[in-house]
């Protein structure tokens, strides 16, 4: 199967700001709300909601460091990730 069909698989089960969130998390190896939120080009409520989800999913961990929320992928959240849909 090729990137380009696992890209949309795993938009496909996650919705697609869902998955863009999951990848850049995963590449940066962790990321702030503001910095997710440019990166993909929606806002920081948006990005809050959509990281709720995935969290309590079990996709993700979420720390505070003073104001800032540092958001990293869970192990589930990488094998997501590698696996071949």
């Amino acid at each position: 199967m090729s990137t380009e069909t696992d890209e949309h698989l795993l938009a496909a089960l996650l919705g697609s700001t869902r998955a863009l969130i999951l990848r850049a998390i995963h590449s940066c190896r962790g990321a702030t709300t503001g910095r997710l939120a440019k990166t993909i080009g929606v806002s920081a409520a948006t990005v809050s909601e959509h990281v709720k989800i995935m969290r309590n999913s079990g996709l993700l961990t979420s720390t505070r460091h003073a104001q800032n929320v540092l958001h990293i992928v869970t192990p589930l959240g990488r094998r997501l990730l590698d696996s071949r849909l």
